[in-house]
């Protein structure tokens, strides 16, 4: 069991985890995107490519694994803070937490897109054209679930986010009554929602963000039975049931990708699942200062790496 350091529910290995994950998002788009996107020639990629990404079959570039683990991450902390916040708390806490990062990326990002422009290096790669209205919708994500074209590619995130905070906070009081069967229920909206997408082809695009939440889901669970609120022996059915669930939702959508050629999607999910479970199993006792200190801006990194990030290597090469 991966007891929390402090009486506060500091967990090591979290912070870990929440370190690494938007490097390897970073990764995988400031090297490997802009390299493929541009046709550049650069060795490292090259070998990145040779001996990782085919040999494991790497999907994305390894980002698809940051931003999988970066979901577990947040379904395992969000219901531990859950537990010890009110409705009201909990509610001003999550939105503090998203909404002035998003602001300060927005601005970050209209900024960075008129420097490129004025300079002659061209559209930033993750981003699009829009005038101030549309970064104002942009606020409120307004362009990931109107269908219209994506400001800053990356805060698709924060909608599947922003969902699984809504079905936390749905839930609160049942999961502090009956955790087990609040998250069975969890399970049922879910699926619900899915279904409704799928019975209505004008929304249908909405799988993109609502598909995840079983990631985070899976979060819920693995919290709940590593910290014995619900236990293992309750825990496993939810933890098959969910992946199986996942896949099948998965498919409909994309029939013959989660597991078609390589690199499969699949190999990602089964990659980032065993690594939070080993971290999880084994965490450390500590974590060492240059970890911490990406944690701490991790979600500030993972929205600024493409304006910012993008423009940098632009004016590199």
């Amino acid at each position: 069991m991966a007891a929390p350091s402090t009486p506060h529910g500091f967990y090591p290995f979290i912070h870990i985890l929440r370190g690494f994950a938007p490097l390897i998002v970073a990764w995988s788009h400031l090297a490997m995107l802009f390299v493929a996107t541009n046709g550049i020639n650069w060795q490292g990629a090259d070998i990145w490519t040779a001996y990782v990404g085919k040999p494991l079959h790497i999907y994305q570039y390894g980002g698809h694994i940051g931003v999988v683990i970066f979901f577990f991450v947040s379904g395992f902390i969000i219901t531990h803070a859950s537990l010890s916040e009110t409705r009201t708390e909990f509610a001003i806490k999550r939105v503090l937490r998203i909404f002035p990062i998003l602001a300060v990326a927005l601005a970050v990002t209209a900024t960075a897109r008129w420097i490129s422009l004025s300079f002659g290096l061209g559209e930033i790669i993750g981003t699009k054209p829009g005038g101030f209205w549309d970064y104002v919708q942009a606020f409120f994500l307004y362009d990931m679930v109107s269908a219209q074209p994506q400001l800053l590619s990356v805060t698709w995130t924060l909608v599947t986010e922003l969902a699984f905070y809504a079905m936390t906070l749905l839930l609160l009081g049942s999961t502090r009554l009956n955790p087990e069967r609040a998250t069975y229920a969890m399970i049922g909206l879910w699926v619900a929602i899915e279904m409704v997408w799928s019975g209505n082809p004008a929304i249908t695009y909405l799988h993109f963000f609502t598909l995840y939440l079983g990631l985070l889901i899976m979060g819920r669970v693995l919290y709940l039975a590593d910290t014995g609120i619900v236990g293992w022996r309750k825990s496993i059915p939810m933890l098959l049931l969910l992946p199986t669930l996942f896949a099948l939702f998965y498919s409909n959508i994309q029939p013959g990708v989660l597991f078609g050629s390589a690199p499969e999607p699949g190999a990602a999910y089964i990659v980032a699942f065993m690594v939070f479970l080993c971290c999880m199993t084994y965490g450390a006792s500590r974590v060492p200062r240059v970890v911490s200190f990406f944690a701490d801006i991790s979600l500030s990194l993972y929205l600024l790496h493409i304006p910012v990030g993008m423009l940098v290597v632009a004016a590199t090469f």
